[in-house]
């Protein structure tokens, strides 16, 4: 399966048992209860993927969601961004952004609440050495992670955390973030049976979807918990929607932080299993994949070749006027274009077509069961796009980017990811003296691969092994 992982499935017996036939394998697996987890048909050889390098390529395709599919199987309801069908994705997605940001100002509230969180981790977490000058904090583990895992708790799942203030929370941070982790990597919970990241890992897939099925489980119960207590007329039953009406009156909810989002969101009527789908859906997002792509952010503007622009990220996060903070949001804007928090993302095609690529490349022509790998990364830096691509330009027009996705699935917090992330770099660049920590522990362990013909980041663990998510990276400051 690593040799020829479009050969071999992740789940097939042909893979996995090559000197069984798979009907003794169908009988064996029957007997034991877990033959729906694999397959047995002759393994078919997935096409050559098609690589996409512009975005006039990429939203031709990305627009037209008749004609080039979502590859990602769900399983119950999931969520908004693997739906084609554009009256459904359209009626959750306004659902969601409704319940989410209900007021003009809802954006800039969650980002001041982000700084805020942002300038309390930094003080709780900082540490010193006895007889060492400057004083250090994990910028990943202690500060960044924990922001968007809180956020996600906090506003959304409705999930208490274990704190030093809080020891009786369910989940600590740490627990909280590796389970939405987990649910990112195979993208696979209870709710939504799909590959995301370990699309093309099939050698470590079953082992991933087992994780994120135990993760997603958990999840998805805490969350449905959430929703039941602040509005027991989402429970299906009557016993249970009585149970639920006479804890919620006596131990109500609504002082709760996650109980505006909840509340708005059951207000409209819909099953448990779509309201819990998307919730999950958002948690996910706003939490492990905004936390990579702030993270990234810091990262970038910390090396030395940029010290230029770090200098002057450092006058800009000491104002708060529009026009500062403005500018603030392209340089954020331009670090996520040159690091971003995804390299690319996938589409099946549904039909033969022809694919524009835009200035004076040839159309790319595609067949019926082609796969195609939108190569964000890479189409970020096309100079038809972005004039002298190699160059910090904080001032590019917004339009030009797509770091969330785009068109018809478009990520619906592209606009509260930037304005938050840039929340949250002024109270860390404004630390005095910022630097990297001496040594190894200063910068992210990893390495760079090429994947598809496109630069990956790959990152890796305290146990050796590899993975999409960066690590500790400890910065030192002067008190």
């Amino acid at each position: 399966m690593r040799n020829l992982p479009r050969h071999y499935p992740w789940n097939s017996t042909y893979s996995l048992w090559p000197f069984f036939t798979p009907d003794h394998m169908n009988q064996s697996l029957t007997r034991q209860g877990i033959s729906e987890k694999y397959t047995f048909d002759r393994p078919i050889a997935q096409p050559v993927p098609v690589v996409l390098k512009t975005f006039a390529a990429i939203k031709a395709v990305w627009n037209d969601p008749s004609r080039f599919k979502v590859i990602y199987e769900k399983k119950g309801y999931g969520s908004m961004l693997f739906f084609d069908d554009a009256k459904q994705h359209d009626a959750d997605r306004a659902l969601v952004l409704h319940a989410l940001f209900p007021t003009q100002d809802s954006i800039n509230q969650y980002a001041a609440w982000c700084r805020a969180e942002t300038v309390k981790l930094i003080q709780e977490r900082s540490w010193n050495y006895d007889g060492a000058p400057g004083t250090y904090v994990d910028i990943v583990n202690g500060v960044v992670n924990n922001v968007a895992i809180h956020f996600a708790a906090e506003k959304i799942l409705g999930i208490e955390l274990k704190t030093k203030s809080n020891p009786r929370g369910l989940h600590t941070e740490r627990e909280l973030y590796a389970m939405l982790a987990m649910l990112v990597r195979p993208w696979l919970m209870s709710l939504f049976r799909i590959t995301f990241l370990a699309f093309d890992e099939p050698e470590s897939k079953f082992a991933l979807n087992e994780a994120a099925s135990s993760a997603g489980g958990i999840i998805g119960l805490l969350a449905t918990k959430a929703v039941t207590e602040v509005a027991p007329s989402t429970v299906p039953n009557a016993v249970g929607r009585l149970l639920a009406g006479a804890k919620s009156y006596i131990w109500p909810e609504s002082d709760k932080p996650w109980y505006p989002f909840l509340s708005d969101l059951a207000s409209t009527g819909r099953s448990l299993d779509a309201l819990v789908g998307n919730i999950i859906g958002l948690a996910v997002g706003s939490s492990v994949n905004f936390a990579q792509g702030a993270v990234h952010v810091v990262d970038f503007y910390l090396d030395d070749a940029r010290a230029k622009e770090r200098n002057e990220i450092i006058r800009l996060a000491q104002k708060d006027d529009a026009q500062s903070t403005e500018l603030l949001q392209g340089y954020v804007r331009e670090a996520m274009r040159f690091n971003p928090q995804f390299t690319g993302l996938w589409r099946d095609v549904a039909v033969d077509a022809t694919i524009p690529q835009g200035g004076n490349l040839p159309p790319i022509k595609v067949k019926a069961g082609d796969r195609i790998w939108g190569s964000f990364r890479t189409a970020h830096l096309n100079p038809d796009d972005f004039p002298n691509p190699q160059v910090v330009d904080p001032r590019r027009p917004k339009a030009s980017y797509n770091l969330n996705g785009t068109g018809f699935h478009n990520c619906p917090g592209t606009t509260y990811a930037q304005v938050a992330i840039t929340e949250m770099i002024k109270p860390i660049f404004s630390l005095k003296n910022l630097r990297r920590a001496a040594g190894d522990a200063g910068v992210l362990a990893g390495y760079h691969d090429i994947i598809r013909e496109t630069e990956t980041n790959i990152y890796v663990n305290r146990d050796g092994t590899t993975g999409p998510w960066p690590g500790s990276l400890y910065v030192q400051y002067d008190a």
